[in-house]
């Protein structure tokens, strides 16, 4: 069973409920679109890779995005200004495999500094165990660049 969603076409949809189960990318953003129990789904976020897929789909609207890993040092984030200009969002998140975890300051620094950088318009599931941060400067970071910030842990 698919969840059901109705969406305001004039704002970004964070459709990450979908795109977590969207791995297999094509075959599946082909296959939750033509579902006739999705049918009232309107946007659906896709990965940058996918710039095969026509821009409406089935009537549904094909947003192209990526998600970048929140990096240490002065890089900030492992996305080319190439790549973000085809992309409609930008998304940025902690992981392991390139952040090694540390303590909360540093964390709280390299996701303002992700918040600041203009690329991105969402911060991912910044409530990690492994990378604490000052919430409450991070927010309003957030705030002042208008900046989404997925709440999931």
């Amino acid at each position: 069973m698919h969840t059901r969603l109705q969406a305001p076409t004039h704002i970004p949809l964070l459709m990450n409920i979908f795109e977590k189960h969207l791995r297999r990318a094509y075959r599946c953003s082909v296959s939750l679109i033509m579902d006739p129990k999705c049918r009232i789904l309107r946007i659906l976020g896709i990965f940058g890779n996918i710039l095969i897929l026509p821009r409406i789909n089935y009537g549904v609207a094909m947003l192209r995005r990526v998600e970048a890993n929140i990096l240490p040092g002065p890089k900030v984030l492992d996305v080319t200004d190439t790549l973000m200009q085809f992309m409609d969002f930008g998304i940025a998140s902690f992981h392991e495999p390139v952040f090694t975890p540390a303590d909360i300051n540093t964390h709280t620094v390299a996701a303002i500094q992700a918040i600041e950088s203009g690329k991105i318009q969402i911060l991912d599931h910044p409530g990690k165990p492994n990378y604490p941060i000052h919430i409450e400067e991070v927010v309003r970071a957030a705030w002042d660049h208008n900046v989404l910030i997925e709440i999931n842990n």
